[in-house]
């Protein structure tokens, strides 16, 4: 149950980011501790998701790693965020993932047309949310691990963030890496284990699922993710973009229904969620313009192959919501 008024919240998370902007000097940092340490509980968990969707990179984490310099005071907050954070019977889900080939067609995968959103990444991820925290508004249903390059201005973040708004997944939280992260598949993976290792220190009510692709070390990345903090990472998925073996441990998609599948049998959706994500993958379908009619066959035909492999019950569950 909310304690505080969302009003006061969002006023709250208002406040903290207009001190985090720009020099924050030790008395900003003392009033941010203050407002960040006043409340607990579920409060604090909507405090600090009101925080990282604040629609820039003034996010969550840049605020205590970066912008409060004060060591004890930034101890004190994250001792903060362990004992006085919302528990649950239940740990809600945060979902993390890669971007370019992972959310939208980009580098490797020519299954479909460059830039198209996947069908069905937006329904499946407003699943998990909705299954995972369904009563909370300003949770933040995305967390982006991305290679790309991050600037001081966070010029390139916010970009990011516009780019995703337009494609259908608004208040995304997005952790960059360097330029120099980009100089192999390992360097890439081991700045977003980094990423990930301070961030989830932030949320100590959640765990995690992560989707990444074959392409570009995500596998390398979910096997460092389930080795040193299995207890935080309830599962991997990987868009599989080529022939590269999965790692031991992750679970290979073709289509974000099959992944869906994969998170019906962890128990984190149901079948209903899983027939709704088919059923907006095929109306998604109809809206891209493929490259040829082969390269729409064979999206579809992959589609089709996930829905054979599924249960009669199953079956008719989609041909009920189709008929609608």
């Amino acid at each position: 149950m909310q304690g505080i008024a969302e009003s006061e919240i969002l006023e709250m998370a208002v406040k903290i980011q207009a001190l985090q902007r720009g020099y924050t000097s030790p008395r900003n940092e003392k009033e941010i501790a203050k407002l960040v340490l006043s409340v607990e509980g579920l409060d604090l968990t909507r405090l600090k998701n009101a925080i990282d969707t604040g629609g820039d990179h003034s996010d969550l984490l840049e605020l205590v790693y970066s912008d409060i310099d004060d060591k004890d005071i930034r101890a004190e907050i994250l001792n903060h965020f362990v004992t006085r954070s919302a528990k649950f019977e239940k740990a809600p889900i945060r979902v993390l993932s890669d971007v370019d080939d992972t959310l939208y067609a980009s580098l490797h995968d020519k299954r479909y047309p460059t830039s198209s959103l996947y069908p069905g990444v937006v329904t499946l991820h407003e699943e998990l949310q909705a299954a995972s925290f369904s009563e909370q508004s300003h949770v933040a249903a995305l967390v982006l691990l991305t290679a790309r390059p991050r600037d001081k201005m966070g010029v390139v973040e916010r970009w990011t963030q516009r780019q995703m708004t337009r494609k259908g997944l608004p208040q995304v939280t997005v952790l960059s890496g360097t330029l120099f992260d980009l100089r192999s598949h390992e360097a890439m993976a081991l700045r977003k284990f980094t990423n990930f290792q301070i961030y989830q220190e932030l949320y100590p009510e959640y765990v995690f699922v992560f989707f990444g692709d074959s392409g570009q070390g995500d596998a390398i990345l979910g096997r460092m993710m389930r080795e040193q903090l299995p207890n935080r990472v309830v599962s991997i998925l990987i868009h599989q973009v080529n022939d590269r073996l999965p790692e031991e441990g992750t679970r290979t998609f073709d289509t974000y229904f099959g992944a869906s599948l994969s998170l019906l049998s962890l128990g984190l959706l149901d079948e209903a969620a899983c027939a709704r994500v088919y059923q907006s993958s095929l109306e998604h379908m109809e809206k891209i313009v493929f490259d040829s009619n082969q390269q729409m066959r064979a999206a579809k035909d992959a589609l089709e192959r996930e829905l054979s492999r599924t249960s009669p019950f199953f079956l008719e569950r989609v041909a009920a919501l189709t008929a609608k």
